[in-house]
């Protein structure tokens, strides 16, 4: 994987800078030069997959398993997991307590792991929203995406999971997590993954800044001005930028504004109606990618517990975008 140029970059991040300011939008972070992500991952897209790539990984566990999710309610991982402490897995689960606007939440999912033995702890009140969604098999082997561990995710989203056995990702999050259930500080060990509110912004920017002949975006959220300022940078210096919105459904757009922003600037924005996009991805220059549970706002960069991973895996990158190339066919203006 050739290096980035990192003349080309810098030049990037001035524009960025000089966009920003001509905006009037307050610069909340610099960029940083971008990780060069994992050599190797596999990687799961839904609803194409279907479930079974987590209730395999669950079944996986011989010793412990770890989980971090803010939505936990689909039956046949709520069985797996069942079956997993039954046969001598020590599992641990820690749910978000307050979901946004899902009715009774978690609360019935820690009520049935609870019941059966299972640790289950809400996530540390001290972070504002945790919207992680990864999972430890073992210390060994770590599930990482955008997918919420519900019956949707699998069967109606555009999703995509990341399956990593790098020694030292996985310690990493795992390191994380810990933190987290001892309600300690958390740390960023590796430079390979993507942590809210420690460094996705930053990480975010710097990929955005680093790309030279293409961004291919699938998000849910589209309401953050520094991170469209720097697609709008980007599309300036000839980079084509393509990004992918859920459709419309009724109601409120809390994404128009950004759609619109982006639009007048170059940047090519569409809408999937069929599937809808619960994605968080970005693929830069076809050879690095990032996925993750990081939507692209305010909140989610900057005050959420969110966990991302960079990959630079070709197997990955090439499925990445075939996936965006068949949704962009599928979606419209």
């Amino acid at each position: 994987m050739r290096p980035f140029p990192r003349l080309g970059w810098v030049l990037g991040l001035v524009i960025l800078v000089a966009t920003a300011c001509r905006s009037g939008q307050p610069e909340r972070a610099a960029a940083v030069p971008p990780p060069a992500g994992l050599a190797q991952a596999t990687l799961f897209v839904e609803p194409d997959d279907g479930v079974q790539p987590v209730v395999q990984f669950i079944d996986s566990a011989q010793q412990s398993l770890d989980v971090a999710m803010y939505l936990l309610s689909d039956r046949d991982i709520l069985t797996a997991l069942e079956r997993g402490h039954q046969r001598g897995v020590r599992i641990r689960v820690m749910l978000e307590e307050h979901p946004y606007g899902t009715g009774p939440g978690n609360h019935e999912a820690a009520r049935r792991l609870s019941a059966a033995g299972i640790a289950t702890r809400w996530s540390p009140p001290a972070i504002r929203l945790s919207h992680d969604k990864y999972a430890i098999a073992d210390r060994r082997r770590a599930l990482v995406g955008t997918a919420n561990w519900t019956y949707s995710a699998f069967t109606r989203n555009r999703e995509y999971l990341l399956l990593l056995t790098d020694p030292a990702e996985v310690a990493a999050l795992a390191a994380l997590f810990d933190a987290d259930w001892e309600r300690r500080p958390a740390q960023v060990a590796d430079p390979d993954l993507v942590i809210s509110p420690l460094n996705s912004r930053m990480v975010l920017l710097g990929l955005v800044a680093s790309a030279r002949q293409s961004l291919e975006l699938e998000m849910e959220e589209m309401e953050d001005a520094q991170i469209e300022q720097a697609l709008l940078s980007a599309a300036h210096r000839g980079v084509r930028v393509r990004v992918i919105l859920p459709a419309v459904a009724g109601g409120e757009d809390p994404n128009r504004p950004g759609e619109e922003v982006l639009s007048a600037g170059g940047v090519e924005v569409r809408r999937l109606g069929a599937t809808y996009v619960h994605a968080k991805d970005i693929v830069v220059d076809d050879r690095v990618a990032f996925v993750g549970s990081e939507n692209i706002s305010s909140p989610s960069l900057d005050t959420n517990r969110e966990v991302g991973v960079v990959v630079a895996d070709p197997a990955v990158v090439q499925r990445l975008e075939d996936t965006f190339t068949r949704d962009w066919q599928a979606s419209q203006p």
